[in-house]
């Protein structure tokens, strides 16, 4: 059976717990977004970051675009793009250790000056939360 596009959060809900989760949509809905009914009863629960479907979120405009921080090296050249904060945090909130939930590394794009063979650097990686 086929989940209805046009039920309510609470149908949403009730067919999710039921197991009647299959939905119909083309490739390019898959790929670049469609909004989809459970993911916005998640989203408004607060369970759920975002409020649509998107295979492909990087790169994409929409409503996963974060806020962050991250230092200029001017203090300490060894911290440079170092993060402060990622999508208006200091800390993230999807772990269940303080250690875990920290900001930790750059980006990646970019790493303090005279790295040599193994030097051990952090990256954070926004699809892993880590």
């Amino acid at each position: 059976m086929y989940l209805n596009k046009n039920i309510s959060e609470t149908q949403a809900f009730e067919a999710a717990l039921l197991g009647d989760v299959f939905v119909t949509h083309t490739v390019t809905e898959l790929l670049w977004g469609y909004t989809d009914n459970l993911i916005k009863a998640a989203h408004s629960r607060n369970l759920y970051q975002r409020t649509n479907f998107s295979l492909q979120i990087n790169n994409s405009a929409g409503d996963y675009m974060q806020w962050s921080a991250v230092k200029t090296g001017k203090q300490n050249s060894d911290e440079i793009g170092e993060f402060v904060e990622w999508d208006g945090k200091k800390q993230l909130g999807y772990w269940n250790s303080t250690y875990a939930n920290m900001l930790n590394g750059t980006e990646g794009f970019f790493f303090r000056a005279g790295l040599k063979q193994g030097d051990n650097v952090s990256v954070f990686i926004d699809d892993l939360f880590r």
